[in-house]
């Protein structure tokens, strides 16, 4: 990452906003890795940007500008299996938990959320209304973004570029919550990166998937992978969470027989809640200089075979439920009376086939290290859903 052209990016941002004085703001720069200083004429104050390397801090300090202002999708990472359910369920989206260790968004920053109908963007959106910052929901439909304080719902449909372009002008930070499956969410995914581009977005936060490749055995990764290729090549400075499979959905991996059946054989998966994956994007939204350029694989505390899962959900919900493993060729043929399309049937057999290979089962540190709190179990999670026992 251009560490000279992120500099660059914030400080013509800055003289955008304060384009009604007099003068615009002469800037020179010292040193690549010293102090970036830029003096006014006519606002009377001082922004200071130090550096301290491509992934260190950056502080950036206004003493005036009376012209900036604090401003301010559907939202399915991923599909999950829904193995004998009437509505395929997607691996998508509550009181904020414990943000630990965020850092306070400087004033001028502003916000721009997509997402937000969902169960993730709308955590996100949630916690950032929580602590006071202005957010625009951009959503396919305004209309139903959730009414938070401080929010502002824009038209922001993937493939609208023009809409896009007007809805991220000035924002200084992005969340892209990857759209919902189809066949040309790649292209969708690649016009919104454009119209970020277009429009002079400062940092981009994309929710990606974990181990995400051109190759990888999970189908919808290569999506992601692509989204991450065009994302660097636009030259946005940009951050990638890549999460693991979602804690929260394992309970719709269950059929009405009380089985989870799939071709895992042995296989573990480090699954991951969407309240941690929340608590990590404010994290970088609000405190994003020493993550730009880089890459963080989500996962929970541990990585559990499907054997494990249904022992735990038994155990929470009161309900027995088992794994019965498939073969490849039975996968197909038990989802095929859902009539799905080739691309979809790939994508549920494959989020099995890629617990049976190992491509989900390494566990990171992430969490605790983006968010300050250590990653949620699969139990907590499932019982924090359940809320508290009758009594």
């Amino acid at each position: 990452m251009d560490l000279a052209g992120i500099d660059q990016r914030l400080t013509d941002r800055q003289s955008m906003r304060c384009r009604q004085t007099e003068e615009a703001l002469p800037v020179r720069t010292t040193d690549i890795e010293g102090a970036l200083t830029v003096r006014t004429n006519h606002i009377g104050g001082a922004l200071s940007v130090l550096t301290a390397g491509i992934e260190g801090a950056l502080l950036v300090i206004t003493a005036e500008c009376a012209a900036c202002d604090e401003k301010h999708g559907s939202s399915s990472p991923v599909t999950l299996d829904p193995y004998r359910s009437a509505s395929p369920p997607s691996h998508g989206g509550g009181a904020a938990p414990h943000h630990g260790g965020l850092t306070m968004a400087p004033a001028h920053a502003t916000y721009a959320i997509t997402g937000a109908t969902g169960r993730l963007g709308g955590r996100i959106a949630r916690r950032l209304a929580d602590a006071g910052i202005e957010q625009t929901l951009l959503a396919r439909t305004p209309a139903r973004a959730p009414r938070l304080a401080g929010a502002t719902p824009a038209p922001g449909a993937y493939d609208d570029h023009e809409a896009l372009v007007r809805a991220l002008r000035e924002t200084d930070r992005v969340l892209m919550v990857s759209a919902a499956e189809s066949p040309d969410r790649l292209h969708a995914h690649r016009t919104f990166v454009d119209a970020a581009a277009e429009a002079g977005v400062a940092h981009l936060v994309y929710i990606s998937f974990y181990a995400a490749a051109p190759e990888a055995t999970f189908t919808l990764a290569r999506d992601h992978w692509h989204t991450e290729q065009h994302i660097r090549a636009s030259g946005i400075p940009f951050t990638f969470l890549r999460d693991n499979l979602y804690a929260d959905f394992m309970p719709a991996l269950v059929g009405a027989d009380g089985a989870i059946r799939g071709p895992a054989g042995d296989g573990r998966a480090a699954v991951v809640a969407q309240d941690d994956i929340a608590d990590a994007a404010v994290a970088v939204l609000r405190g994003p200089h020493p993550h730009v350029g880089r890459t963080y694989e989500l996962t929970g505390p541990e990585a559990l075979t499907l054997t494990d899962v249904a022992r735990i959900l038994t155990a929470v919900g009161g309900r027995p439920v088992s794994y019965v493993p498939e073969t490849i060729e039975e996968a197909y043929a038990s989802r095929a009376a859902f009539g799905a399309a080739d691309w979809q049937l790939d994508a549920w057999v494959s989020t099995y086939t890629a617990i049976a290979d190992g491509s989900l089962a390494t566990v990171t540190t992430a969490i605790p290290d983006l968010t300050g709190h250590p990653a949620a179990p699969l139990e907590q999670v499932l019982r924090t859903a359940s809320g508290p026992p009758a009594g």
